[in-house]
């Protein structure tokens, strides 16, 4: 009886295990705001305060994934304040960085130090010489694998690179059953995002950056998730799985006053001569 019972707690445990949710945070079109807008009207936004809500949130959920799609810095040649950015989201740590035009908008020494070889999580799957074509995560019985498109339509104020080569295409997306939730980080037009999801109908969630609108819509079978703009909102999407058949919650997170300034960043801010 009493190893029935060990044997029953064990399995009880392991299906909790498997049952339980994935959060996403996901933010984009931060514009190099280091720091809330110093205008005294709330959301106030910057990743001095995002850090810390992401740290909190990590403490509360284990199944946990960060995520920034682009526009991360600013979109003017700020040296300062995009170096002292660099530092920050070294000091972040997504889980996934997908870059934005404006990733592109310092020299090349800069984006050298960005793109360097062997920085986590960087996902471009329209290129061939930056970042990895695609990334996979397993949490129990949720899988989720991720691409990222940019379009080379996003550089229209911004000058494209020579050696940044873009495709059309995706890198093969993968069909199988193992990938329970297929999810595309999107950086570009978001009225040219219709054409794409035909071209390849297997995803289940969309992640927009570039385009700074805050609205969550279906486009086909795909939740589609915009996030705002100025760090001013970090998107929170619960990933449940019933029966091998995803579903999504999305809330979007204010970054507000209720969330104190991270002594790191605040550190970096000092560095650079950020007031």
């Amino acid at each position: 009886m009493i190893v029935l019972l060990v044997l029953l707690t064990q399995l009880l445990f392991c299906a909790e295990m498997e049952a339980a949710d994935v959060y996403l945070l996901y933010s984009a079109n931060i514009n190099g705001a280091i720091q809330n807008c110093n205008c005294g009207i709330n959301p106030l936004g910057g990743i001095d305060r995002i850090s810390t809500f992401q740290e909190q949130f990590r403490k509360k959920n284990q199944s946990v994934l960060t995520i920034n799609g682009g526009d991360y810095f600013n979109s003017y040649p700020y040296p300062a304040l995009n170096h002292a950015m660099l530092e920050g989201l070294d000091h972040l740590k997504f889980d996934i960085f997908v870059p934005g035009d404006q990733e592109f908008i310092e020299s090349q020494t800069f984006y050298d130090d960005l793109f360097r070889a062997g920085r986590p999580g960087l996902l471009l799957s329209n290129s061939r010489n930056l970042g990895a074509s695609q990334l996979s995560f397993a949490f129990g019985d949720i899988t989720i694998r991720f691409y990222a498109y940019l379009g080379p339509e996003s550089f229209s104020f911004i000058s494209k690179p020579d050696e940044l080569i873009l495709s059309s295409h995706l890198s093969a997306i993968n069909k199988t059953e193992n990938a329970v939730v297929q999810v595309l980080i999107y950086h570009g037009k978001k009225v040219l995002l219709g054409d794409l999801l035909n071209k390849y109908p297997e995803f289940n969630l969309v992640l927009v950056g570039h385009d700074q609108g805050r609205l969550i819509e279906k486009m086909g079978k795909a939740m589609v998730v915009s996030i705002g703009r100025d760090g001013e909102y970090v998107a929170v999407i619960k990933i449940s799985n019933s029966y091998r058949v995803p579903s999504f919650e999305v809330e979007y997170q204010a970054i507000d006053t209720s969330f104190t300034v991270d002594k790191n960043i605040a550190s970096i801010k000092s560095e650079y001569g950020i007031k």
